[in-house]
Parts: structure tokens; C-alpha cells; sequence
């Protein structure tokens, strides 16, 4: 039977045992708050947000209907909105976290009475985060391998990030391996173009690290459609390689593929782009630190989190909160765009911890003294050793306090 009081089933603050996941929205309606949330609640779970169909009695509705938690007025029309989406309306293994964020972030943006709907933040169910349970490798076992403890660690990210054969490729990634990196990232710009193809390179720079006992990660980037995603990663491990390297615009099933297939291998986040969906200015958006969160939890061990005194303007307490929570997760969280020698001593004060990583790609190859100075005045600053290659870099790029 029709079910005309879906507004008392729908308010209904699930109970401590009610198991799924508490979604918090900032909204903008054109009407009012709670019409927005309850189209939001009930739109992405059972059915049309004004609809109502014949099969939509008590019961389903009590077990299948996202539930309307809590609501803080700004005005009217506007305001923070927290629902309830549990845990029945979800496979989570199977469909997984492409299907997750179609529920909490799809149809809402569809819904014309809705301006405005950004996702703020997720209180995720325990089921959810069995299934997406973290990194296969993560912070404690990359400083494991490269025997780093108690500094930040020091990656280093191939520049220029396309142009280069093959054989010039390779001879950059040995200086890089060769002088101390704990992490090698290919630019997400590369991936299997004609003039520098994964499979002769990367054969190439497997066999010089093993060959050289050299123990640091060396990420591919293997950005690609998903019907090629799977031979590519298992090739590469094959080959000899223990890193991966997908962009966002794989989506988050490309990560969490890498995790299902359990293969030792380090996977790194890589966000450029991200910003068309994160953008706060936006109409339509989700908070960068949920996106962070879930690839963490998707199986990423190393994530492109953003730069403290780089070109990247990120909000700065958004992201020492997004540091602070890969950690407790075990991932990496990768400093990068603008990192050069002169920010390590201003980063460390800011988060005041070292589990983080330095990821540096210009200030390696665009040194004064060359690709190899570049290395060692990363060294140094991170050591608190320091040599010529250090001076000239400060020289260059200068230093940054907190008072600036």
C-alpha cells in the first residue's frame, strides 16, 4: 500500500545499534531545508523524492530508507544536513566504492529544488571500513624498506615529465635511484605513449634496481581505461617493479582493483583534477578530505595530499587534518608541487611530526649544479647536513618561516 506518513519514517534517528554510514551535506534549497534533505534521503535511496509508488510500504521504507538525522539552519533554505544511508542498501565488496559514491553523491544533483549540495564529511559503518580496510603497504613498511625513521621520507618525481626515449628515461631514473630517493614517481602525464613505452623502460629500470640491491619504491604511472588497468599491473609486477601510479580520473575503483588483487605493490594517489570536484566554490562538491580518506581506505599507500608553501594553495588546516588522518591509516601522506629544500625545516614546524613525504620534482633537475646536486640538497635538508648543494639551492628558491 501507498504509505502517505513517509515524513514520521523518515525522521526517525536510527538507534546505536542501526548499522551504515552518517553523511553530512551543506545544502541550498529552493524551498527549504528539510525538503532538500528528505529529497536527498529518500531520491538516492528508494525512490522518487516526490513520488511515491504503491510498493513503498512501512517496512521497506523502515529498512531501505536513508533517514534524516539532524539539521542545522543557517537560514531557511540553507544549511548542514546530516543522513543516514545503512548499510542493506550496500554490497560493498561487489559493487564497491564506484556504487557507494553514486549513492551519496549522484542523484542529489539532479534534484531541481537543490542549488547548492556539498558533501562535508562521512562517519563511515564498520562493515565499510572492513571491507575498505586500508593500504596492502603503507607508512610503516615504506620506511621499512628504505630504513628511513624519524625524518620525513624523500621522493623524487621524474621531470621532464614527457618527451624523453627511452633510454634517456632510464639514465633520469638512475640518477635518481642512485643518490638516494626512497620513492620514484613517474609524472602522471606518462603512461604508455609510442616514444617511451611502459614495458621496455620499465624492464629496464627493474633490473637496475634489483641489480643494484636498491631498496626504494619505484611507482609507474599506469593512468588508463579499466579494460587495460588489470594486464598493465600484473605486467609490471611480473617485470619486477613494487609501484603504481593511477590519477584520479581512473576513479576510485581503479584503486581499489590494485588492493583486491593483492600483489605487494605500493600505490600512489595522484589528485591533479581533483579540483572539479573539491572546489568549495562549486554548486555541486565533495570535501577533499573525504576523497582523501577514501582512497586511503581504497588501498593507497602514497597520496598527492596538496603542498604547505608550494605554488598549490591548499587550505592549510584542511590539510594538516588530512596528513593527521593518513597517518593514523597508515598511508603517506606526499607533499608536493613547489617543494624544494628550503620548506622541510617550515613543514616539519607546521605538522610538527616527519611522517610525511617530500616529494620533489623541479627543484631536482632544475638545480644550478645539476640532477645529482639537486638530489643531495634535498638530502641535506631533510639530514640538517648541510653542504654547498644545499646553500645554492636557498640561494635559489629561498627559505620560509612561520612568520611569513
Amino acid at each position: 500500500m501507498i504509505n502517505n506518513s513517509i515524513d514520521d519514517l523518515i525522521f526517525k534517528i536510527p538507534d546505536e545499534n542501526a548499522k551504515g554510514n552518517f553523511v553530512k551535506y551543506y545544502i541550498k534549497s529552493k524551498t527549504n531545508l528539510y525538503d532538500a534533505a528528505k529529497s536527498i534521503a529518500i531520491g538516492q535511496s528508494i525512490g522518487n523524492p516526490d513520488k511515491r509508488s504503491e510498493y513503498e510500504n512501512d517496512e521497506l521504507i523502515e529498512k531501505y530508507c536513508a533517514k534524516i538525522v539532524s539539521l542545522e539552519f543557517d537560514v531557511e533554505s540553507e544549511g548542514y544536513c546530516t543522513i543516514f544511508f545503512p548499510d542493506s542498501n550496500f554490497n560493498y565488496k561487489e559493487d564497491g566504492i564506484t556504487h557507494f559514491l553514486t549513492t551519496v553523491m549522484g542523484g542529489q544533483l539532479d534534484i531541481d529544488i537543490i542549488e547548492k549540495c556539498r558533501l562535508e564529511s562521512i562517519e563511515f559503518s564498520d562493515q565499510f571500513k572492513n571491507v575498505f580496510s586500508g593500504p596492502n603497504l603503507g607508512l610503516s613498511d615504506i620506511r621499512k624498506l628504505a630504513n628511513v625513521y624519524d625524518k620525513p621520507l624523500f621522493g623524487g618525481i621524474i621531470k621532464p615529465k614527457i618527451g624523453l626515449n627511452h633510454d634517456d628515461y632510464v639514465e633520469l631514473v638512475k640518477i635518481y635511484a642512485d643518490n638516494g630517493c626512497n620513492f620514484i614517481k613517474e609524472d602522471e602525464i606518462l603512461s604508455n605513449q609510442s616514444f617511451c613505452r611502459i614495458q621496455k623502460r620499465v624492464e629496464k629500470i627493474a633490473n637496475h634496481i634489483s641489480n643494484n640491491n636498491l631498496n626504494l619504491v619505484y611507482a609507474v604511472s599506469i593512468t588508463c581505461d579499466h579494460l587495460y588497468l588489470e594486464n598493465r599491473i600484473r605486467e609490471l609486477y611480473n617485470l619486477g617493479i613494487n609501484g603504481v601510479h593511477i590519477n584520479i580520473h581512473s576513479g576510485f575503483g581503479a584503486y581499489k582493483l590494485v588492493k583486491d588483487l593483492n600483489l605487494p605493490l605500493y600505490l600512489h594517489y595522484q589528485k591533479s583534477g581533483d579540483k572539479l570536484w573539491t572546489n568549495p566554490s562549486h554548486n555541486f562538491s565533495i570535501n577533499e578530505e573525504v576523497l582523501f580518506e577514501i582512497a586511503s581506505r581504497c588501498g593507497c599507500s602514497t597520496l598527492h595530499t596538496g603542498m604547505l608553501g608550494g605554488y598549490l594553495n591548499s587550505d592549510e588546516q584542511s590539510l594538516i587534518r588530512t596528513i593527521n588522518k593518513l597517518v593514523s591509516l597508515n598511508s603517506v601522506p606526499a607533499l608536493s608541487c613547489g617543494m624544494h629544500p628550503g620548506l622541510i625545516e617550515f613543514i616539519v614546524d607546521k605538522l610538527e611530526h616527519n611522517d610525511w613525504m617530500a616529494n620533489v620534482g623541479g627543484s631536482i633537475t632544475s638545480h644550478p649544479y645539476g640532477s645529482k646536486a639537486g638530489i643531495k640538497a634535498m638530502i641535506q635538508s631533510i639530514n640538517k647536513v648541510y653542504g654547498d648543494e644545499y646553500y645554492k639551492a636557498i640561494e635559489t628558491w629561498g627559505t620560509k618561516n612561520e612568520t611569513e
